[in-house]
């Protein structure tokens, strides 16, 4: 309220505020909405002194007849439909007053909570429900302990809009309470300085302004315990997820020591496997000298007579001259195809460089070019290295790098 006095030692009083309703919005709804909306109406008034008047002649009294000027914001229709019935009843100067005008306009405000709050409470009271009388049910083999219960996101979005109604509301009817109580001091002020016709009228209105007030603060209280329920059925709700959780993390368990045990069988029948291999390889070894004794005497090289005595050819040499180049030849093969063709290059990560692949002869160029390294002399060796200059001794001619230019201007070469 703000009060400018005037030259004629008068006040101009002002006021403005809010209030806040819940209604029903009459809409086709779909799934997941509400069938309520929160709206608002801004309120201006402004009393203004016109008649300075001797009221009571006796006591030297003075009074001010004040003029009402009231400017509404997106007012309700049923507000609008109370304002014409008091235009056009019979007391049109009490029931057009800016105290009844305020009263109608604050019970007006205040009707809808009520309704709307069952609403909420049985939203709530829906959802905890469902969770508190679901069949619960942990030894079955899904992994989902509920049976007459799904937990789907939609639940979860639901619960998230009840808890934000709840907040907004009970700010919504804090703000509410400041504001009726306000209006009550404020018209009670005023009617202390303006004249009117019946007092006891006045009084009425004031003392179900406060009414008014209290029930809002029982609104705030009966919004708080709503609030406290929605909290227990979260808190419910995340024990479900989490047990929920919990049976499909030991399920998984079970699982996995299933195929652990699985695993650890086909771990020792390998192990039997590989000791199997192992004796026949033992064997084989224990077998193998007498295989080759008796290979080389079941060959043409060695020759049995009518007496009973053997004979060795002259030629045997040929048997040692053939096998004997034949097994280097093998082994050979074998060292190369592992340690030249199968080798993994490793991986150069030099920049403005590329690597190229470099064939079998550049591999044993490189093996040359190693050996012809470990040969030449080191400057940790302790060897005089000829220098000019004070410079680094050159590498002999025989140890160049195979490389070209990139587009750096270097290239790496890969070498196995």
């Amino acid at each position: 309220m703000r009060r400018t006095p005037t030259l004629n030692d008068c006040n101009i009083f002002e006021s403005s505020f809010v209030l806040r309703r819940a209604e029903l919005n009459n809409r086709k709804l779909t799934e997941g909405q509400s069938p309520w909306s929160i709206r608002q109406t801004a309120v201006y008034h402004r009393r203004i002194p016109i008649v300075f008047t001797e009221h009571d002649s006796e006591s030297g009294h003075n009074a001010l007849r004040y003029r009402s000027v009231f400017l509404l914001i997106s007012p309700s229709e049923s507000f609008e439909k109370q304002l014409a019935l008091c235009a056009d009843s019979f007391a049109r100067e009490l029931a057009m007053s800016w105290q009844n005008i305020v009263r109608l306009l604050v019970s007006d405000a205040a009707k809808g909570w009520r309704e709307y709050m069952a609403w909420m409470e049985e939203e709530i009271m829906e959802q905890s429900n469902r969770l508190v009388f679901a069949k619960v049910d942990s030894e079955r083999d899904s992994f989902d302990p509920l049976t007459d219960y799904q937990i789907s996101f939609i639940d979860r979005q639901r619960l998230k809009q009840l808890e934000d109604k709840v907040n907004d509301l009970g700010i919504i009817l804090s703000t509410m309470q400041q504001n009726v109580l306000g209006i009550c001091d404020y018209t009670r002020k005023i009617g202390q300085e303006e004249y009117h016709a019946d007092g006891n009228v006045v009084d009425a209105i004031i003392e179900e302004l406060e009414e008014q007030a209290k029930e809002i603060e029982m609104h705030v209280k009966r919004g708080e315990a709503l609030k406290a329920r929605l909290n227990s059925v979260t808190e419910l709700l995340s024990d479900l997820l989490n047990y929920e959780d919990a049976i499909a993390l030991k399920a998984i368990g079970r699982e996995a020591q299933v195929e652990n045990q699985s695993m650890h069988k086909l771990a020792e029948k390998s192990t039997n496997d590989a000791a199997a291999v192992k004796v026949l390889t033992v064997i084989g070894l224990v077998y193998l000298p007498v295989t080759v004794v008796t290979g080389f005497f079941s060959t043409q090289f060695v020759n049995t007579t009518d007496g009973q005595s053997m004979q060795v050819s002259r030629s045997a040499w040929l048997l040692a001259a053939i096998s004997i180049p034949l097994t280097v030849l093998t082994i050979a093969t074998w060292w190369s195809w592992v340690h030249l063709h199968l080798r993994v290059p490793p991986k150069l990560s030099l920049p403005g460089c590329s690597i190229r692949r470099v064939d079998f002869r550049d591999r044993l160029q490189s093996i040359r070019l190693q050996l012809g390294r470990r040969a030449f002399p080191d400057l940790e060796s302790g060897s005089n290295l000829r220098s000019s200059e004070g410079c680094a001794p050159s590498p002999p001619p025989s140890c160049k790098l195979y490389s070209r230019s990139c587009s750096e201007g270097t290239e790496a070469t890969k070498v196995g």
